[in-house]
């Protein structure tokens, strides 16, 4: 019966088939436990998949963060019961836009080309849908776009829901550390751990919005505020930098590079190859990156053609993660060598029992405990529950009083974040 109704769509292929890349987008995400959608179908893009047929008057797009290994169980339901929904399923490479990578049919790891006018469309064998095929493994980490096609056109939302295997997250906004720049550098591409999402500056016409190329002579020698955005609510995720573009001065390095200590103290080493009227190094830090204080100023040997090694020690501090290092010659000139980050702790979290049906038992640590908060989600993203955590990093909450679902458990500080999922039986 599908067969048959190939004639009859295939003028419509022939209009969408030059449906530019822009069409592909990465603005919806799956983040949260439970069902997700309605979501919209729109016009597609270039076709993709070896066994979508991009004869269908619309596609979806969906990307998934996968914080939680298994087989991707995973059901796409239209708001039509009628209808043939066909769906693949691509993993994205690391650095790779989603929108190119599912171009690649190598990065295709499962595809059910639907064998029944049902209206919706299974990996695995969770639920109901006649219209199923095994489920592909995923790991913890991997990125993947899911690709619905609206074959027959009578289905206008479908929703999205996973089963018991594969889990989902946020997206992780990163910016990639970068190495100094002058204002006479060429341009350069910044990049993020996950791709696909909106660069801003507020030097505004500096960077490319898309593809974070960024030009040190548009941007002028100063400090500029860089943000990368990724991911739809509530799934969205940002992550901000400050970039300096300096001025060329006299100085020749040839590394820089910042490390944690045993003893919690972070070490900061830079070597220079030449020095030219080099009076002294300010190293400053901060927790945000845009507001720094003075931490230490380091004396520079004035000209030179010697290789010079430096150190600057200082306590971890998890409100200072950033350390940025200044030249300043014999003039008062200034030139920002650049910034760095550093996480000396990484915040923990263990929740039990799991599954539980009276009360769960949280023990966090290396967050700030004067200013720790603890958040519980349903299944919709709503808080239903929050407090304070307690100095001594452990928590008993009670949740008699809540109905059986997917809950998750959110606890943070003014910098750090921890999540994790707990089944109310």
């Amino acid at each position: 019966m599908k067969n048959c109704k190939y004639i009859f769509i295939v003028g419509i292929f022939v209009l969408l088939g030059s449906s530019a890349r822009s069409q592909c987008n990465t603005n919806i995400s799956i983040c949260t436990a439970g069902t997700a959608g309605p979501f919209p179908f729109n016009v597609p893009g270039v076709p993709v998949s070896t066994c979508l047929d991009f004869i269908g008057p619309s596609v979806s797009y969906i990307t998934l963060y996968i914080t939680t290994g298994g087989p991707l169980e995973m059901l796409i339901d239209a708001d039509s019961t009628t209808g043939f929904i066909d769906v693949a399923v691509f993993n994205i490479p690391s650095g790779i836009d989603p929108c190119v990578a599912i171009e690649d049919s190598t990065n295709e790891i499962g595809c059910n080309y639907a064998s029944n006018s049902s209206g919706c469309n299974q990996f695995g064998n969770s639920f109901p849908c006649v219209s199923s095929v095994p489920a592909p493994i995923v790991s913890t980490g991997d990125k993947l776009m899911i690709v619905v096609e609206n074959w027959s056109g009578v289905s206008s939302t479908f929703n999205l829901q996973l089963g018991n295997g594969a889990q989902t997250g946020p997206p992780n906004p990163t910016i990639d550390s970068i190495a100094p720049i002058v204002v006479s550098d060429p341009p350069i591409i910044l990049a993020a751990i996950d791709a696909g999402g909106t660069w801003t500056a507020s030097c505004g016409s500096c960077i490319n919005d898309s593809t974070g190329e960024f030009h040190p002579s548009i941007a002028g020698v100063g400090t500029h505020d860089i943000c990368y955005d990724i991911g739809a609510a509530p799934c969205d995720a940002q992550d901000c930098m400050s970039l300096e573009v300096g001025v060329n001065l006299g100085l020749e390095y040839s590394s820089v590079n910042i490390s944690c200590t045993p003893n919690r103290k972070v070490d900061l080493k830079w070597e220079t190859n030449q020095e030219t009227n080099c009076s002294h190094f300010v190293v400053e830090k901060s927790h945000d990156a845009l507001h720094f204080k003075l931490a230490g100023i380091v004396s520079g040997h004035g000209t030179t053609s010697e290789a010079i090694s430096y150190l600057f020690e200082d306590q971890f501090d998890a409100q200072s993660t950033y350390y940025r290092l200044t030249e300043f010659d014999i003039n008062g000139n200034e030139a920002i060598i650049g910034t760095y980050f550093i996480e000396c702790s990484s915040p923990e979290l263990n929740m039990y029992p799991n599954p539980a049906s009276n009360e769960i038992n949280l023990t966090y640590s290396n967050f700030m405990d004067n200013v720790t908060t603890i958040s519980v989600f349903d299944d919709t993203g709503r808080v239903i529950h929050q407090e304070h955590g307690n100095t001594d990093g452990n928590s008993l909450i009670d949740i008699s009083n809540l109905s059986p679902q997917v809950y998750i458990v959110k606890v943070n500080d003014a910098y750090h974040e921890k999540f994790d999922r707990f089944v109310k039986l």
